[in-house]
């Protein structure tokens, strides 16, 4: 569905009870596993949060606007990003127990190390200095 257009410029109108599509690029992956980007609503950024989504995805997603958080509903991959990878298990999309099989090795490897470090550095009362760092096995 569009958005009104009001002085040559698409906004969004709240007040609808339907869905909006919107094209969004994953900037990051947030603690929960989802991919994180940021889109444009009544003026004001939002973030929205897409399962099965990788770093530097173009998507093309349904959300809800009226939800507080807003979570897209991945509709298609437009352009995957460089850390998107096939999964290797053919039931990966339909069983749910492998969320990240999307991504490549390195994308681990950088993914869940700034996630650690995130969730550290906001706990309460912790003082967290040192860097965490890959270490080949």
């Amino acid at each position: 569905m569009r958005a009104p257009i009001r002085n040559g410029n698409e906004v969004d109108d709240l007040t609808q009870t339907s869905l909006l599509e919107r094209e969004v690029t994953i900037e990051s992956i947030a603690a929960g596993g989802d991919g994180l980007a940021f889109i444009e609503l009544e003026g004001r950024r939002r973030a929205v949060f897409v399962s099965d989504a990788a770093p530097g995805d173009r998507l093309r997603v349904t959300l809800d606007p009226q939800e507080r958080t807003l979570r897209g509903t991945l509709q298609q991959v437009i352009a995957p990003g460089p850390s998107r990878v096939a999964p290797e298990c053919p039931h990966a999309t339909e069983c749910g127990g492998c969320n990240w099989m999307h991504l490549s090795f390195d994308a681990h490897a950088e993914i869940i190390p700034s996630l650690l470090q995130s969730a550290i550095r906001n706990a309460p009362a912790v003082q967290f200095h040192a860097a965490i760092q890959r270490t080949e096995s």
